[in-house]
């Protein structure tokens, strides 16, 4: 038996919403191929494959793999092929992409039906294995599509459908592990900062609600990891100044970075930002990927039932 799928690029903590909202990005990021095996076995290809461990204890893949063959009993052992899309330590979900393509393989591989919450938390054992916590707004944006909501006790994930806006996504050629990043938020915030922060993350809510992308490109200002994570990102002021002066509305922090993205709305002219972003790169003589995306459709997946 075998089977293959993938899933998008992601950005995490989307904006505002720190370890609560979470952007599938129209970009395909992992791929994770299966196959029935006489013992468990996994490689990796494709970007960044050499920072990825060969292990099958310290791969997240396999860690999400393990705890899918606890929830569902399934103890076939699997060959596991990852091609990277993404690196890892880049800001756009490598590893919540490993993960939720890892689920859906699994689940084709042996024609299961999963639950949201069983894929959320299988993949969220995954990310505690790349980044030290079971964090779950990158997997379920990886799942799911769309935009998503995660946290609470009520629902496992609510999805929304984002307005059109375009996304300019600059990533420099440096690695910033998500272990080491979510050590610089402190445990505390001043007050005005948290109400800030829950004022921009309901006004995004609105904005999708009225299918207003201005509205959501003017609240994805962060006050809560921006600030802390932003100076680790090399040249992260002199690209945001590069950005809002050629045009984007917004500029935020995708995941703990070093990936950053510039928001504008329909009508506004998208290869300018990039452009402008690519010179901010060229005067300071770094390598960078600049690209233009926008935010993924929403994933229908008859392996995974949303409710």
């Amino acid at each position: 038996m075998q089977a293959s799928a993938d899933a998008p690029c992601t950005v995490g903590n989307f904006g505002p919403g720190f370890d609560v909202l979470s952007l599938a990005l129209a970009k395909r990021g992992d791929t994770v191929s299966l196959q029935t095996a006489e013992a468990d076995s996994v490689s990796v290809r494709g970007a960044g494959a050499d920072r990825v461990p060969t292990e099958w204890a310290k791969n997240c893949a396999c860690a999400t793999i393990d705890e899918l063959r606890r929830r569902t009993g399934v103890r076939t052992p699997l060959a596991v092929m990852i091609d990277k899309g993404v690196p890892p330590g880049s800001g756009l979900g490598s590893s919540a992409s490993s993960n939720a393509a890892a689920v859906r393989a699994f689940a084709k591989c042996f024609r299961l039906t999963l639950t949201a919450r069983d894929a959320i938390m299988a993949a969220g054992a995954g990310e505690a294995v790349a980044s030290g916590s079971a964090h779950h707004d990158d997997v379920a944006a990886a799942l799911f599509g769309g935009l998503t909501i995660v946290g609470g006790t009520v629902d496992t994930v609510v999805r929304v459908r984002p307005p059109p806006i375009h996304l300019v996504v600059a990533r420099p050629e440096v690695d910033l592990p998500t272990r080491e990043m979510r050590k610089l938020i402190p445990d505390a915030f001043p007050r005005r900062d948290v109400v800030q922060n829950l004022s921009n993350v309901a006004r995004i809510i609105a904005a999708c609600h009225h299918q207003d992308g201005a509205m959501l490109c003017r609240a994805l200002d962060d006050n809560l990891s921006r600030p802390y994570r932003a100076p680790k990102v090399p040249l992260f002021e002199e690209m945001r100044r590069a950005a809002l002066d050629a045009g984007a509305v917004g500029f935020l922090l995708s995941g703990s970075g070093p990936a950053t993205i510039a928001a504008l709305p329909e009508g506004k002219d998208p290869v300018v930002v990039q452009m402008s972003l690519r010179e901010a790169f060229a005067k300071a003589d770094m390598q960078a990927e600049v690209f233009i995306t926008r935010p993924a459709p929403e994933v229908h997946s008859p392996e995974i039932r949303l409710h």
